[in-house]
């Protein structure tokens, strides 16, 4: 940190950090410069250009400057807030993640997408910004809880079908229901997603072409995460959302029954659930879908469609106008929330 010359360190810091991450963190930054603490709740709804604004003007009035670095220390959540104040102060500061869950150490610190939700649209305000650096500790994520450990190897299931499907048998002799992984297996998990997303990101590190695999399962998850109030956290909602896309692409006569079962079954080694909840509506759900921020990608065909990621075989995701994303009709989309919620 110190070769960063920074005058100060904005470290902002998800309120569900530890108090001894957070002493333990702020104590090695002030070693190096002065400090300014900032919090954010981890919650969905506070995930706004307000929460944004704030940070902004608590930054700037505590003697951030151009000089200043950012600090994300927390999840997924804190990482895309803090990310985007960094791009945003003076059009562009200096950002680094010290990531505490396994979710944003394999996943969100890997994209250089920073964002906010605007209204009932998830990630629809943000930029593209590259961290100077990504701190992940594995003493920190080998203390998590299962079920966040669980929410992470939903996104790593979707790297192996959706990009790496060669890496799908070594995904299953080491996921199991319990999530009790050792230091190193958490590492091997990690250079898999870094290994599966570069393999797309080097080529389009903006994800808007050959990226958008990335967003497989997305846009049905999106809206089963933000539906469910925050009940259902992003993993477990993306790994629904995948469910609901290999069911779609098996009604497009894309996705064989065999590759559709692989879905199932690499899920429920995850451990996490397969069914949505009888208490997210489809209509409701549907209306969530109609707001995807994947929107406008291809040209519009007709109201009745809908953008998405579908695979024709694993890691095969199909092309429409050199991208990977497909136009599908409502009713088919519908038809697959149905079918995993029976």
């Amino acid at each position: 940190m110190s070769e960063l010359k920074a005058d100060r360190f904005c470290v902002v810091v998800d309120s569900g950090v530890p108090d001894w991450i957070v002493k333990r963190s702020v104590g090695a930054f002030e070693a190096v410069a002065p400090v300014v603490l900032l919090r954010v709740e981890a919650k969905e709804g506070l995930k706004s250009v307000a929460t944004l604004a704030e940070l902004a003007d608590a930054a700037v009035g505590s003697g951030v400057t151009r000089r200043s670095c950012v600090v994300a220390v927390g999840g997924g959540l804190v990482g895309n807030v803090a990310g985007l104040l960094a791009s945003l102060l003076f059009r562009g500061i200096r950002l680094v993640h010290v990531p505490t869950t396994l979710l944003a150490a394999s996943d969100s610190t890997l994209s250089l997408k920073q964002a906010v939700n605007g209204g009932s649209v998830k990630n629809i305000l943000g930029s593209y910004y590259a961290p100077e650096l990504v701190w992940a500790d594995l003493e920190v994520l080998g203390e998590l809880p299962a079920e966040q450990v669980r929410a992470a190897l939903c996104e790593t299931a979707k790297n192996v079908l959706a990009i790496v499907p060669d890496r799908f048998d070594d995904f299953l002799r080491i996921a199991r229901r319990e999530a009790d992984y050792t230091a190193s297996e958490l590492a091997w998990i990690i250079d898999l997603c870094i290994s599966a997303k570069t393999q797309v990101m080097s080529r389009d590190p903006k994800e808007r072409g050959a990226g958008l695999v990335l967003e497989y399962g997305h846009t049905v998850g999106h809206g089963i995460e933000l539906e469910s109030g925050g009940a259902i956290s992003h993993g477990p909602a993306i790994a629904l959302g995948m469910l609901v896309a290999a069911e779609v692409s098996k009604s497009l006569g894309l996705l064989n029954e065999g590759d559709v079962r692989k879905h199932w079954e690499i899920l429920s080694h995850v451990g996490v659930s397969c069914r949505i909840p009888d208490g997210i509506s489809r209509s409701a759900l549907m209306g969530r879908v109609r707001l995807d921020n994947k929107r406008g990608y291809l040209e519009p065909l007709s109201g009745v469609n809908m953008e998405m990621v579908v695979l024709q075989t694993l890691g095969r995701p199909v092309m429409t106008e050199g991208i990977p994303l497909t136009p599908v009709p409502h009713e088919v989309i519908e038809a697959g929330i149905e079918a995993v919620r029976r």
